[in-house]
């Protein structure tokens, strides 16, 4: 099998698997630029179900930068120290099997399936699709 062959049945495999598994988010439904900044800022250090509540909250109280911007305390500060390396390479990996058709379907999918299966100490590969083109199947990751 070719590379071209090879992307496009990975690209079939996790858009299949998302077809089934996306997980249903608040910032996922009324995307605009000011929505997703909020959103990846949150989710930066914090899992997707406790910012769910923080997110709607802070999206009623301020829904756009406009109303962001005048507010008086200091109380949302967000760092975004050292992550524009990372980001990269991420960007990078994703970019090269990236559905054209698709890409926000794909883009969620991809999360989702390596939220919910590749899991940093319990990956559950017996349910993954893309088990056979994946490096890291059968790796042994008891701690």
């Amino acid at each position: 099998m070719n590379t071209l062959d090879k992307t496009n049945l990975i690209r079939k495999k996790i858009l299949s698997w998302g077809d089934e598994n996306i997980h249903d988010l608040p910032w996922r439904e009324n995307q605009t630029p000011y929505s997703v900044l909020v959103s990846e800022f949150m989710l930066h250090r914090t899992n997707s179900k406790q910012v769910v509540p923080i997110y709607n909250s802070f999206i009623n109280a301020y829904p756009t930068l406009k109303t962001f911007s005048k507010e008086k305390n200091d109380r949302y500060i967000l760092d975004i120290s050292g992550e524009a390396r990372r980001r990269k390479e991420i960007q990078a990996a994703i970019a090269n099997t990236m559905d054209p058709n698709y890409p926000r379907q794909y883009y969620y999918s991809l999360i989702d399936l390596a939220h919910t299966i590749c899991k940093p100490h319990k990956p559950n590969c017996e349910v993954c699709p893309l088990q056979i083109s994946c490096i890291f199947h059968g790796f042994n990751y008891r701690s």
